[in-house]
């Protein structure tokens, strides 16, 4: 797989400081790209959410809701973070790297993914990343991210509170990040995907 580093890119775009305007995001935020299914485990994230020490730390939720924001509001309310999460739905994709370049770091607790792309675009955008290592996620991020028991409310605070706190690890994360976006381009995976054809055509 490969991701769009024209798109996805640590450089500022004109209309970063816009569109964080126009969404009234808060001055430090986690992000969550991911639709509110089950397995994307946005409760376990909540309730880590109100064990971080920061209460000035938000949380901002993307994706496609299928009735179930009521439901995460609640688990908000019940973790004291109700006024410090915020979804905001669908996001055209034209804006989410100035969403990801505005973020503290982005949290991704999936309990199963089957690629992984969204930690790879963050790390593409300069942003730091915490995230499972369930699925195919580790081999995607490799020591580009901070990785934690996705099952484990407290693993999750902890590698929040860390990758919020840490300035150096939040450097080290960030510049090791780059490094492993750069890696998945859409020309690598095809000269990849020949190299396995090759390999099979050869017996």
């Amino acid at each position: 797989m490969g991701i769009d580093h024209e798109r996805f890119t640590a450089a500022p775009g004109e209309a970063d400081e816009r569109l964080r305007a126009q969404l009234g995001l808060p001055e430090r935020y986690l992000v969550y790209p991911a639709n509110l299914w089950p397995h994307k485990n946005h409760g376990r994230l909540i309730d880590a959410l109100g064990r971080v020490s920061d209460i000035g730390l938000h949380l901002v939720l993307t994706g496609q809701d299928y009735d179930r924001a009521a439901e995460l509001r609640e688990r908000a309310r019940r973790a004291g973070v109700e006024q410090r999460v915020r979804h905001l739905g669908y996001v055209e994709p034209a804006e989410m790297p100035a969403l990801l370049r505005g973020a503290t770091a982005m949290a991704f607790p999936s309990l199963y993914e089957g690629f992984g792309s969204p930690p790879l675009e963050a790390m593409a955008c300069g942003c730091p990343v915490a995230c499972s290592p369930r699925g195919s996620l580790a081999e995607a991020v490799g020591d580009g991210a901070l990785t934690f028991d996705p099952e484990s409310v407290e693993a999750i605070a902890d590698a929040l509170e860390r990758i919020t706190a840490e300035t150096r690890l939040r450097d080290e994360l960030r510049a090791e990040g780059l490094r492993r976006a750069e890696g998945f381009t859409w020309s690598a995976t095809a000269e990849r995907h020949l190299s396995a054809y090759a390999r099979v055509a050869a017996g």
